[in-house]
C-alpha cells in the first residue's frame, strides 16, 4: 500500500509545482513590457540629458544591468525547477509503469498459483475416484470369478456331454458292426452248412437275403444266373453253363406238372428278349432266384402274374433234391 500513496503524493506535488510555473510565467510576461518601458524612458531621458548628468545616466545603466541579470537568474531557476519538475514527472510514470509491471506479474502469479492449484485438486479428484473404482471393482471381483467360473463349468459339462454322446454312438456302431460280423458269420457258418448238407434247395434258401449284383457269381452278390450255376455247383457238384439261355438249352425239358424241387425254372422277355431269366425250384410252385437290384435273393410263386405271363419252362440238370 506504501506505492500508491507516495505515487499519489508525488502526483499532487507535480501539479502544485507546475501551477506555481505557471502563474510565475504570468508575472514575468507581464512585467517584461513594463520593464522594456522604463527602460526606453530613462534611455530617451538620457538622450536628452546634457552630458553633465552623465554619471546619473550610468547609474541608471548599472541598475538596469542589474536588473536583467537578476531577471537571466530568475529564468535559470525557473528553467531549472521545470526541468527538476519534469524529471519528478517522469521519475513518476516510470514508478507507476513499474507499479502496473509489479501487478501484472501479481496478478500473473496468482493466475498461475491458481491453475496450479486447480490441476493439483483434479489430480487428487482423479486419484480418489480411481481408489474408489478400484475399491469397487475389487469388491466385485470375487462376484465375476464366480460367474466365469460357473459359466466355464456349464461349458466343461456341455463339452462332456457331447463327448458322452459321441462315445456312445461310437459304442453303438461298434456293437452293431460286430453284430453284423457276428450275424455274417453265424450266416456264413449257416450256409457252409447248407452248401454242404447235399439239398440243392436247402443250400439256394440258405442265401436268401443276398444282394442282386449284374454279373455277381460270388456270396457278395449273384445276377440269376450266377446264383443257380453257383448253388448246383457247391451243393450237387454240377458244372452248368453261365448264362440263362445257355442254361435253358443244357438241361432235360420238364413238364410243369413233373416238375420236382431242385429242376430250373425260366422265364421269357423280363429285360430282354429271349430267355432271359432263370431260378431253382423249391415245391408247391414256389422259386428261389436272384430277382433284381430292389429285392436280392428270394421267394416268390410261379403263380404270380408277372412270372405265369413270362414263364418259359423247367430243365432238370441235376439229381433231384
Amino acid at each position: 500500500m506504501k506505492g500508491p500513496r507516495n505515487t499519489i503524493a508525488l502526483s499532487s506535488l507535480a501539479r502544485i509545482a507546475l501551477s506555481g510555473i505557471s502563474a510565475i510565467a504570468v508575472i514575468l510576461t507581464s512585467s517584461l513590457p513594463a520593464l522594456a518601458a522604463h527602460h526606453k524612458h530613462h534611455s530617451s531621458s538620457d538622450s536628452e540629458a546634457s552630458h553633465s548628468r552623465h554619471h546619473s545616466k550610468s547609474h541608471h545603466e548599472a541598475q538596469s544591468e542589474h536588473h536583467s541579470k537578476a531577471y537571466r537568474h530568475h529564468l535559470a531557476r525557473l528553467y531549472a525547477k521545470q526541468n527538476h519538475e519534469t524529471h519528478l514527472a517522469r521519475l513518476e510514470a516510470k514508478h507507476h509503469h513499474q507499479s502496473a509491471h509489479e501487478r501484472r506479474l501479481a496478478a500473473k502469479e496468482r493466475r498461475g498459483h491458481e491453475e496450479r492449484l486447480a490441476v493439483h485438486e483434479r489430480r487428487l479428484h482423479e486419484q480418489r475416484l480411481a481408489k474408489l473404482e478400484q475399491r469397487h471393482h475389487g469388491s466385485h471381483s470375487s462376484a465375476s470369478h464366480e460367474r466365469r467360473l460357473a459359466e466355464h463349468n456349464a461349458r466343461l459339462a456341455a463339452h462332456n456331454r457331447r463327448l458322452a454322446a459321441i462315445e456312445a454312438r461310437r459304442q453303438a456302431r461298434l456293437e452293431k458292426r460286430l453284430a453284423r460280423m457276428s450275424a455274417h458269420e453265424r450266416k456264413e457258418t449257416v450256409q457252409n452248412m447248407a452248401l454242404h448238407s447235399g439239398s440243392v434247395v436247402v443250400a439256394a434258401k440258405a442265401f436268401e437275403g443276398t444282394h442282386y449284383v449284374f454279373g455277381g457269381t460270388s456270396r457278395s452278390g449273384f445276377d440269376c444266373s450266377g446264383f443257380t450255376r453257383y448253388i448246383l455247383g457247391n451243393a450237387a457238384g454240377v458244372d452248368i453253363p453261365r448264362t440263362a439261355m445257355e442254361q435253358y438249352n443244357n438241361g432235360s425239358p420238364v413238364d410243369r406238372d413233373e416238375m420236382q424241387a431242385g429242376d430250373l425254372v425260366f422265364f421269357r422277355n423280363t429285360y430282354r428278349h429271349g430267355i432271359s431269366h432263370v431260378g431253382i425250384y423249391t415245391g408247391n410252385g414256389n422259386f428261389v432266384h436272384a430277382a433284381n437290384s430292389h429285392k436280392g435273393v428270394r421267394v416268390d410263386s410261379l403263380d404270380e402274374p408277372y412270372y405265369a405271363n413270362h414263364y418259359a419252362g423247367a430243365r432238370r440238370v441235376t439229381s433231384r433234391d
